[in-house]
């Protein structure tokens, strides 16, 4: 088994996402903070998504992940203006 670096990890996940024409938003240096809404839905994505589903091919994970991405962001918005 081959361990990857962060570096060749990083370069390996932009190159991918330019062969298949993902836009990136990548965080400012030394701005850590900018990331902290990406983190909150990526470890409840993580623990309740991807932990308990199967996809059975591409189109059925694009599906899901893409309702429970906007469940996510519509629970969120409501949250953050009941909370200002």
């Amino acid at each position: 088994m081959q361990l990857f670096t962060p570096t060749e990890m990083a370069t390996s996940r932009l190159k991918s996402a330019v062969q298949e024409n993902i836009e990136t938003a990548l965080i400012d240096l030394g701005k850590r903070w900018q990331n902290s809404t990406n983190e909150s839905f990526n470890g409840e994505f993580r623990d309740e998504c991807l932990a308990m589903e199967w996809f059975r091919n591409r189109t059925v994970a694009k599906i899901v992940i893409e309702g429970r991405r906007t469940r996510y962001n519509e629970v969120y918005a409501h949250f953050r203006a009941n909370t200002k």
